[in-house]
């Protein structure tokens, strides 16, 4: 915010090229009726319309100045509704700031002395809320004619620069200080938009709270409300008189020798207004000055209560965090807890087997006792018995080495039979050979 009013706001001197620029107001442009019909006289006989363009080319640019002005003044407030519609505003003053111009430019070249006098009487500011005590007229002496010819030449140029100088580049001039003034308005405006997004990953009462905060701090009042309200009225009521001042009003017709008088009146009178207007100015620029320092304080007293809020933030998501730590911890401790508490189960399990496996095994040594004792009673047995197939076996060797001995001894008497026989069978055939020959013998 003070970024913006530093970059907006000189602080050598306040910003006076617009108002110098910009000097009347609407309501403003309302002139004393002697005065008005002192210029209403010479343009009903007048049959040109170059100087009825000028006068209205005049009037278009104090009404086009007043609005600038007003419009300004509620750009400069710091309302929602005012900065969203601020290039909307730019442009269109600009183009009415340009055609003003086109038509100033066109009436410049034949803008007679009284148009002279009426646009710079135009030009000059007054006091528009309060009314301001006419300084008494008095009647001065009658000068010569060259010095007055002189003061009437010196007033027609000088009515004609300050006429001419706002027309010239009021476009240029409009544009540039509403676009500076535009521009941290419409920034500041998008950072009120953009509301802070509430850190994700907080639990509901966490992000309920956070979002309450938001709400709050987008309903805090805009600062030096009071003020707002006051110069919003202040513009109704200068479009109010603009209006009033904009209806035709008959004037009536002064005669040759009191138009003097009335110009003087009108000249003190708008001096008095410019006087009033000066000192209401700097009021306004001392209350301008206030309403900067109460931004100021506002502003500061937002970026505590921003810092605070992102602190807060800060610390909540860090909370966040941990309780998200805290709750992966207590998950993991209670998945350790299942895996501890299956194992256990698994242990139990294991222990009833083995239970079950050790009176098993129990049973079978109380078995296995019992088949050894009923063995140790058998071997005892099979020892006897053993012992008495032991005499049997050497009665048997003896009767088995008694039956060797036989049957060597028959196969001893085998042997010799078996040579008898072949003995007996070779003589047999010696015997089948000799029959033989004695049956060839006995045939041949």
């Amino acid at each position: 915010m003070k970024r913006a009013f530093d970059s907006n706001v000189s602080r050598a001197k306040p910003r006076t090229r617009l108002l110098d620029a910009l000097a009347p107001e609407p309501e403003e442009s309302s002139i004393s009726p002697d005065l008005a019909a002192l210029i209403a006289r010479p343009r009903a006989s007048l049959p040109d319309r170059r100087p009825a363009e000028g006068a209205k080319a005049a009037a278009a640019t104090a009404v086009l100045a007043g609005a600038v002005a007003a419009e300004v003044s509620a750009t400069r407030a710091p309302a929602p509704a005012r900065r969203d519609g601020l290039v909307e505003v730019e442009a269109k003053l600009a183009d009415q700031a340009s055609q003003v111009a086109h038509e100033a430019s066109r009436a410049r070249g034949g803008l007679p002395a009284h148009m002279a006098r009426a646009a710079a009487s135009a030009q000059q500011p007054a006091a528009p809320s309060r009314p301001v005590e006419s300084m008494p007229a008095t009647t001065p002496a009658p000068q010569p004619r060259a010095e007055a010819a002189r003061s009437s030449a010196s007033t027609t140029a000088h009515a004609r620069e300050r006429f001419e100088r706002p027309s010239a580049d009021l476009a240029a001039t409009v544009r540039e200080e509403l676009r500076s003034a535009a521009r941290p308005m419409v920034q500041q405006a998008a950072e009120t938009k953009a509301a802070p997004s509430v850190p994700t990953g907080l639990s509901a009462d966490l992000a309920q709270t956070v979002s309450r905060a938001h709400a709050g701090r987008t309903r805090i009042p805009a600062p030096a409300a009071e003020t707002v309200r006051e110069g919003r009225a202040r513009i109704e009521e200068l479009r109010g008189r603009l209006m009033a001042a904009q209806e035709p009003k008959p004037a009536p017709l002064l005669p040759p020798g009191g138009a003097a008088a009335a110009v003087r009146n009108a000249v003190t009178d708008l001096r008095a207004r410019l006087a009033a207007a000066v000192s209401e100015r700097d009021t306004i620029a001392k209350t301008l000055e206030a309403t900067r320092d109460d931004l100021r304080r506002v502003s500061q007293e937002l970026t505590e209560r921003t810092k605070a809020l992102a602190a807060a933030e800060t610390v909540a998501a860090e909370r966040a965090r941990v309780a998200e730590e805290l709750v992966a911890e207590a998950e993991a401790l209670a998945e350790e807890r299942d895996q501890a508490l299956s194992r256990i189960l698994e242990l139990k399990s294991l222990d009833e087997q083995q239970l079950r496996l050790l009176a098993d095994a129990e049973r079978a040594l109380a078995e296995r006792d019992q088949r050894l004792e009923r063995g140790a009673y058998e071997a005892t047995e099979l020892l006897g018995l053993v012992d008495a197939q032991a005499i049997e076996l050497e009665e048997l060797q003896a009767r088995l080495m008694e039956r060797t001995t036989e049957r060597d001894a028959a196969l001893g008497r085998a042997a010799g039979l078996e040579a008898d026989l072949e003995r007996h069978r070779g003589t047999s055939e010696a015997l089948a050979e000799l029959q033989r020959l004695v049956a060839s013998e006995s045939n041949g």
